[in-house]
């Protein structure tokens, strides 16, 4: 199922921190009732060379797991985004008054799962800048973390945890379908999977307005930003990867930026700036383009605004007592006598 929620434009003003941002912005949400139980679970790998830099003792600690399908054995060159380049980004985030946005993902899945009547005794919180879920076992792609590790190869034997809290992190794994796929390996039966990330038309602005600076300027056209994730491609993804009842929601969003500088400062300290494989060098002359660009589309106040699509997947692995959509063609009444029956 899919369903957009639309929060904005909220002309959200990026000097301001998150708290003020958000404050009653994101009450509408529906949660499901109960607390969740936290197991503490200490997964460090151990014997690997303490000579080794982090990204290669990952290599050695986590090799792809095998589920059917050849998970992480394609090409490096045909994969969209640069692994390494993804652990440098994340190792050095930073996140200061830019913590925004993850504060207001991560709030919204710990209250989705706070909503479960269930109390989930082993939790894997995977993958984005910072922990989500205090006591789970950590699996990022630069420590500090239980495990350093691509969610997309994952290191555990299947059906290892109660629950799988994803925020940030799946917007830029390079196999998605993948990822998803390993989550639910890794869920027992019945375990719940609720993750937060952007998606949709978030940068859309940014994106036109680079593009329009570089052709006007050079003729031609480079990938700036990366590719985004659909929330009905998403809901699709959940159900391919054998998640059941799965949901996808979009929450739109506004953010006011006082220039393209800040806004890619924003960026760099969420860790979040391109991590696009093959990437071209962009001139000073076309970025300073695009600032204008950027800043011509600004308010009265002089800030821009930007759309940030956030998008929320949650879904069930299969387990007895579920919940079972009917085949269709299977219904016993026709619609049509039913109708008539009210008339």
């Amino acid at each position: 199922g899919i369903h957009t929620r639309s929060v904005g434009p909220l002309s959200l003003d990026a000097s301001l921190r998150w708290h003020d941002r958000f404050a009653g912005t994101c009450s509408s949400t529906p949660v499901m009732p109960a607390k969740a139980g936290i197991q503490t679970r200490n997964a460090v790998p151990s014997s690997l060379d303490p000579d080794l830099h982090w990204h290669d003792r990952v290599v050695a600690a986590c090799p792809p797991v095998q589920t059917g399908r050849k998970v992480g054995m394609a090409d490096p060159d045909a994969e969209p985004f640069d692994r390494v380049l993804r652990r440098r980004r994340h190792a050095r985030a930073d996140f200061g008054d830019a913590d925004f946005l993850h504060v207001a993902m991560a709030d919204e899945v710990r209250g989705r799962v706070a909503g479960v009547a269930r109390d989930f005794a082993s939790v894997l919180d995977l993958g984005g800048p910072l922990p989500i879920w205090p006591g789970a076992v950590r699996v990022a792609l630069a420590p500090p973390a239980s495990v350093v590790a691509d969610e997309d190869r994952l290191p555990f034997a299947d059906a290892s945890f109660d629950l799988v809290v994803a925020v940030g992190g799946l917007a830029s794994v390079s196999d998605l379908p993948g990822a998803l796929a390993q989550i639910r390996r890794v869920l027992r039966p019945d375990g719940f999977f609720a993750a937060a990330f952007v998606g949709g038309m978030t940068l859309a602005e940014l994106r036109a307005d680079l593009l329009g600076a570089e052709v006007a300027l050079t003729g031609r056209a480079a990938p700036r930003t990366m590719p985004m994730v659909e929330a009905a491609a998403a809901a699709g993804l959940l159900q391919r990867a054998g998640f059941a009842m799965p949901v996808a929601d979009v929450d739109r969003l506004t953010v006011r930026f006082a220039g393209l500088g800040r806004l890619l400062a924003d960026l760099t300290a969420m860790g979040a700036r391109s991590v696009l494989r093959h990437r071209v060098p962009l001139r000073r002359d076309v970025l300073a383009e695009a600032a204008t660009r950027f800043a011509a589309r600004a308010d009265a106040d002089g800030k821009t605004r930007v759309s940030v699509d956030v998008l929320y997947l949650a879904g069930w692995a299969p387990g007895p007592g579920q919940p079972v959509p009917l085949q269709p063609g299977s219904g016993k009444t026709s619609l049509a006598t039913a109708l008539e029956r009210r008339v």
